[in-house]
C-alpha cells in the first residue's frame, strides 16, 4: 500500500487520489485470496488513472489481444479499448444509445455488453457500429450487473445485484448458452448471505453480497464474484463450491465495479471515480 500512495503522490491530481474515505495506512486490512493463485487484493502492484469519460466505469474485460482491455460505463453506449499497460483509451466505438450498461465480455470474435435489465448487445469483430440486441428472461428488478465467460461450458454468466423474488435474500448468477442463445432460468450459482458472511469472518450478513462484477479464471475455471456494496470478493470452484473470500479495503477500493483476469492470473479491478478519478488496480497473482 505504501507503494501505491507513493506512486499516487507523483501525479498532479493527487488531491483526487487521496480522499476523505482513505484510512490511515496502519489500519489497512491486508486480505489475501488463497485459491489457485494468491491475491493480495488491497495491495495493487500498479494503479491506472482513467480518463474522465470513464468516471462511471461499470464493466471490464480482456480485449481481443494480449495488449488491451475493454470497458463500458453505465450511461453511454460506448465501448472503450484500453491499453493494458497503462489504462489509456486507444479506441472508442459508439454502439448504442444512452442506457445502463453494466458488463462487457469479449468472446471469440464478438463483444457482449450487458444492461442492468438483463439485455445483451453483441458487436462483431469486423467493427460494425450497431449492436445486435438479445433480450433475456431477466428484468430490471433483477438489477443485472456482472458479465463473465465460462469457456468450459460455452456460456456467459450474468450476476444479479437484486432478487426480484420478494423476501429472498440470495443473489443469483445465471448462465446464458452461447450456442443456443438462451438463458437458463435455473440459477447457476445462488449466493447465500449467511454462508458468505461466515466466510468473510463477519458477524453480520448485511449488507448482503450483491454482485457488481464476475470473472472466470482462464486456466483454473474458478469463478470470482465482486460486490461493491459488500466491499468484498468471493471465489467458487468449478463445482460451484465457495472456496475463498476476502474483504476489500475502503481506503483502496472506493467503488469497485469491474473485474477481469488475464491468462497469467493477473487481476484487474476497476473503481468508479466517486468525485475523483476512476482507477484500474492491477493485482498480481502470487
Amino acid at each position: 500500500m505504501l507503494g501505491i500512495i507513493a506512486t499516487a503522490c507523483l501525479y498532479p491530481l493527487q488531491k483526487y487520489i487521496i480522499t476523505d474515505h482513505q484510512v490511515k495506512k496502519e489500519l489497512l486490512k491486508l486480505e489475501h485470496l488463497e485459491v489457485s493463485s494468491t491475491y493480495a487484493v488491497n495491495e495493487p502492484v500498479e494503479t491506472f488513472l482513467l480518463a474522465s469519460r470513464l468516471a462511471e466505469i461499470s464493466g471490464l474485460s480482456l480485449g481481443q489481444d494480449d495488449s488491451t482491455l475493454l470497458a463500458v460505463q453505465d450511461e453511454e453506449g460506448i465501448l472503450f479499448t484500453l491499453d493494458r499497460s497503462n489504462g489509456k483509451v486507444i479506441d472508442e466505438l459508439h454502439f448504442g444509445g444512452d442506457e445502463d450498461y453494466e458488463g462487457v465480455e469479449f468472446v471469440g470474435d464478438k463483444t457482449y455488453i450487458l444492461t442492468s435489465k438483463g439485455d445483451l448487445r453483441i458487436i462483431n469483430r469486423d467493427g460494425e457500429t450497431k449492436a445486435k440486441k438479445i433480450k433475456t428472461e431477466l428484468k430490471r428488478d433483477d438489477d443485472v450487473e456482472g458479465l463473465g465467460h465460462l469457456s468450459e461450458k460455452n456460456m456467459l454468466l450474468l450476476a444479479c445485484k437484486s432478487n426480484r423474488a420478494g423476501r429472498k435474500k440470495n443473489r443469483n448468477v445465471y448462465g446464458f448458452s452461447l450456442s443456443e442463445q438462451v438463458l437458463d432460468t435455473t440459477p447457476y450459482l445462488s449466493l447465500d448471505p449467511d454462508i458468505i458472511a461466515q466466510k468473510l469472518n463477519r458477524e453480520k450478513k448485511t449488507p448482503y453480497f450483491s454482485p457488481s462484477a464476475i470473472a472466470v479464471h482462464p486456466t483454473s475455471g474458478e469463478i470470482f464474484v465482486l460486490s461493491s456494496v459488500a466491499r468484498s470478493i468471493i471465489v467458487f470452484d468449478k463445482q460451484g463450491n465457495l472456496i475463498a473470500a476476502a474483504n476489500l479495503d475502503r481506503g483502496v477500493h472506493l467503488q469497485p465495479e469491474g473485474l477481469a483476469l488475464d491468462r497469467d492470473g493477473t487481476m484487474y479491478i476497476a473503481n468508479e471515480a466517486r468525485g475523483g478519478v476512476a482507477k484500474i488496480y492491477v493485482i498480481g497473482a502470487g
